[in-house]
């Protein structure tokens, strides 16, 4: 049965192909089979082993064009639900759990801000609205993840605080990740659509791998003791999916 992944294919370089308007990019591996793989930035990656004809990769999307163009579809209707559908005025999107509207307005210098419920957006000339959009939630989601971070260290180790940096990145493989070398713990800005409690929740996941790096019993009894509830978390979270803009 085909198995569809999202990771972040920024680091890879790949041969993109067209097949009946279908785009796909392949990636030559040492492998024996064939993995078709959809992101959720909408892109199909095809892992296939160093060697094999193209005609045969070819014809593998073929087989598995009406899979393909379901999850592509699916990917779509989820960004849809969760960002501005044509980042119009009127369009809606997710922050924090709730909904807000978009006001795109045509000015002659460029502006993103919040004005109760709506977001603002002015548009110079030139300018791309989705641009605006994107620059802004990255810039809101560092200022909420540090609050959550100065909140939530001392909970878990008082020595901790002030030492770790943010870094806000357009990851779509996983929503964190931390580097106890250099202590620095990097989160999606996709994680800014969640509620609060969801974006502290995975936050200190990742506080507690500087105890347990893997994820291993011992690290889950870490990570229980300060979210006990964390299989219905987990749960919430996999709701909101990791699609891009």
């Amino acid at each position: 049965m085909l198995q569809f992944f999202v990771y972040d294919n920024d680091i890879m370089k790949n041969d993109m192909k067209t097949l009946s308007g279908l785009e796909f990019h392949i990636q030559r591996k040492k492998m024996k089979n064939m993995r078709i793989r959809v992101t959720g930035d909408k892109r199909v990656n095809v892992s296939a082993p160093d060697r094999l004809p193209e005609k045969r990769i070819a014809a593998f999307v073929a087989e598995h064009e009406s899979y393909i163009k379901e999850r592509l579809e699916s990917v779509e209707r989820q960004r849809s639900r969760c960002y501005p559908r044509s980042y119009m005025s009127g369009d809606t999107f997710c922050m924090l759990g709730q909904r807000f509207t978009l006001r795109v307005m045509n000015e002659a210098k460029a502006f993103s801000g919040l004005a109760g419920s709506e977001l603002v957006l002015c548009v110079p000339p030139g300018g791309n609205a989705k641009t605006l959009f994107a620059r802004f939630m990255t810039r809101t989601a560092k200022q909420v993840f540090e609050t959550s971070l100065t909140e939530l260290t001392p909970k878990l180790s008082p020595q901790l605080e002030g030492k770790i940096k943010i870094s806000v990145r357009a990851m779509l493989t996983r929503w964190g990740s931390i580097n106890p070398k250099r202590m620095t713990m990097s989160l999606s800005v996709h994680l800014l659509r969640c509620e609060k409690e969801l974006i502290d929740y995975v936050m200190m996941h990742e506080l507690c791998h500087l105890q347990t790096a893997s994820h291993s019993r011992a690290f889950y009894n870490v990570l229980e003791s300060y979210c006990p509830n964390r299989r219905a978390l987990d749960k919430r979270l996999e709701t909101y999916g990791l699609v891009d803009f």
